[in-house]
């Protein structure tokens, strides 16, 4: 016969084991958030968001819905994807950059991180504080991060001759 109760109590043990992992992932963030924060003078902000991800089009539906018009009357939801992201929030341009697909499950972990040809997979706070800092340091992030840092400020923002 199935033990229902004890079915009951192994799901509040894994509710338990499974907000602590995404607590740790939510402290890795603000870690490094705010490190980058602080090193930069406020110009890199460390992020996550979702993005919508690019619709395939087949020929079929192309020529189905009238060529170029397909996207305008298209009303089918777009999928999002999960994204590491960066920005420069003193910057004209403060919109994020993508860094890195991101993928965290439910229950905290395994996490899993995707750039340049790459995927790093962390099992713990650990490992995903390592797949960050090695993803800050590479030159696939350095490039991105260095774009934001290089964008023009707005006007009257610290650091720029009119503030």
């Amino acid at each position: 016969m199935t033990d229902f109760a004890e079915a009951f109590n192994r799901g509040q043990e894994a509710a338990v084991i499974a907000a602590k992992a995404r607590a740790e992932v939510e402290e890795v963030f603000a870690n490094a958030n705010a490190q980058l924060l602080s090193v930069t003078n406020g110009q890199l902000e460390l992020g996550r968001a979702n993005f919508e991800k690019p619709r395939k089009r087949t020929a079929a539906n192309f020529l189905a819905m009238g060529g170029a018009l397909a996207n305008f009357f298209d009303t089918t939801p777009s999928e999002t994807e999960p994204w590491i992201t960066a920005r420069n929030p003193k910057a004209a341009d403060s919109s994020w950059a993508k860094l890195a697909r991101w993928d965290r499950p439910h229950d905290g972990y395994p996490c899993l991180l995707s750039y340049d040809n790459k995927d790093v997979r962390c099992h713990d706070q650990d490992s995903l504080a390592e797949a960050i800092a090695e993803l800050l340091a590479s030159s696939w992030g350095g490039e991105k991060l260095h774009a934001l840092l290089s964008r023009p400020l707005k006007h009257g923002a610290p650091g720029t001759s009119e503030s």
